[in-house]
């Protein structure tokens, strides 16, 4: 999909796919290089965010990404209690 909008002449978009599993330093490389996009699982997101690794300061949807978290959060205190 990326070698179409290179092919005409669209900017290249950097993503990043933060979840648990991936190495961290092999997402703090692809950090290095500048992103555009990130995906990312809750508590991953958070534990980036914990250890400083990135920040929402030019976030345009940080809003929406705190309610998620406040979502995750109340969903995952409540199936603990059951």
């Amino acid at each position: 999909m990326m070698d179409f909008l290179v092919k005409d002449h669209y900017p290249k978009l950097r993503s990043l796919l933060c979840i648990g599993g991936i190495s961290m330093s092999d997402q703090q490389n692809i950090l290095s290089e500048g992103i555009h996009i990130v995906v990312a699982t809750p508590g991953r997101l958070m534990d980036m965010l914990e250890k400083r690794k990135f920040n929402l300061d030019l976030c345009k949807y940080v809003e929406q990404i705190i309610l998620m978290l406040v979502i995750f959060h109340v969903v995952g205190s409540l199936y603990n209690e059951f």
